[in-house]
């Protein structure tokens, strides 16, 4: 999913998905399975590690100020009901030894 500020981010995600679908179309003949696993947020120390350029956090007048606040103001909650690293690591070791591919 695509959210302002964060252009570089979003931009390497979006190719690993194009290119999972891609393998899967060419591998299909060989019987071989394709899978991409997209958790969405995990519970990390991503916001405590954030770091915002001082022109943009210093400076009320910049136009990304307002929505970098916004933006700010909403990390901490969405990290917090995140899933935990552990469950995703689950995730991706049935992905990983099942006999079957699964949607």
């Amino acid at each position: 999913m695509a959210f302002p500020l964060n252009c570089a981010y979003v931009s390497s995600k979006f190719p690993l998905e194009g290119l999972s679908e891609s393998m899967a179309f060419e591998m299909e003949q060989f019987g071989t399975k394709s899978i991409l696993i997209e958790p969405g947020l995990i519970k990390t120390n991503f916001d405590n590690n954030l770091k915002i350029g001082k022109s943009v956090s210093s400076n009320p007048n910049s136009p990304y100020a307002e929505i970098t606040q916004e933006r700010l103001s909403g990390f901490k909650p969405r990290f917090e009901q995140g899933s935990s690293a552990i469950e995703v690591a689950k995730v991706i070791l049935k992905a990983i030894t099942s006999e079957t591919h699964q949607n």
